[in-house]
């Protein structure tokens, strides 16, 4: 059954896409101008005289760099209010219009999780959570496939998934204007997501084990444990948003947004 609205969810929505946008706005202000790099890493000075070698060489001793991280944090605050904001949007047009609640489509991922399984279960775009679940997850374990087997194929098949929708956004297709100048690299977003199933399943064998229990009961902050949690993924975070970068996605996101732009004097 469906549950109906009410106004103070109507108004609790335009909050939150005013603060969204907001948000976004800033973090597009302050990152433009970097070309939404702000740090510096060994892959960033790679030169075009460096052979391939060299430069997959780099990029293998940026994965555990504080800038490299940090780079990849970046895009990754920056890819949740893109996504939070544009669908908090229809969520309220859905809560205006329809007269229906809504389910949340992401609730806080980086700053609330408590565990990669948090992270990916609760928290970010449950929309395909709920699809993978329902559709590969519960499936296998009806089929009496083991539970550590059918984490693994579900991280996979949404990595086929997340295939899919990349080479449809970002890479470069047989037209005659030849607009992406992205290059395709097929297997990067299976790879990131076969690390994150790894992640998970470390966290079911490992995780509830007396050490890790003593752990994870210390008084951390809520947004440092989530920070902690969410750079586990960071090291390969980079294959899933330089494509965004190197295809202008972000560029084109901040020509629709109300941005500080500095002024320079132009010379007489």
């Amino acid at each position: 059954e469906f549950l109906r609205s009410t106004w103070k969810q109507v108004f609790s929505g335009i909050r939150t896409i005013l603060l969204l946008l907001l948000s976004l706005s800033i973090a597009c202000s302050a990152f433009l101008p970097m070309q939404w790099v702000p740090f510096d890493t060994v892959a960033n000075r790679t030169t075009i005289a460096t052979t391939n070698v060299e430069r997959n060489y780099n990029v293998l001793k940026d994965i555990f760099q504080w800038g490299h991280l940090g780079n990849n944090l970046v895009a990754a605050l920056l890819l949740y209010l893109i996504l939070d904001f544009g669908n908090k949007l229809f969520e309220t047009a859905m809560n205006l219009v329809g007269g229906y609640q809504t389910r949340d489509f992401m609730n806080q991922p980086l700053f609330c999780s408590r565990s990669p399984s948090d992270f990916w279960g609760r928290r970010w775009n449950q929309v395909v959570h709920s699809m993978m679940k329902r559709g590969v997850f519960k499936p296998l374990l009806q089929r009496k496939v083991p539970r550590t087997t059918a984490i693994t194929i579900t991280f996979l098949v949404s990595g086929f998934f997340h295939e899919y929708i990349t080479t449809i956004v970002t890479y470069q297709h047989a037209d005659d204007n030849k607009h992406s100048q992205n290059k395709q690299w097929y297997g990067g977003n299976l790879l990131f997501f076969a690390w994150n199933a790894l992640l998970v399943l470390l966290e079911h064998t490992i995780g509830k084990t007396w050490f890790f229990e003593r752990v994870s009961n210390f008084p951390v902050p809520k947004l440092v444990r989530s920070l902690l949690v969410v750079s586990m993924a960071l090291p390969l975070g980079h294959i899933i948003t330089n494509d965004m970068i190197q295809t202008g996605y972000f560029d084109h996101i901040a020509l629709g947004l109300p941005i500080i732009v500095r002024v320079t004097s132009v010379s007489k």
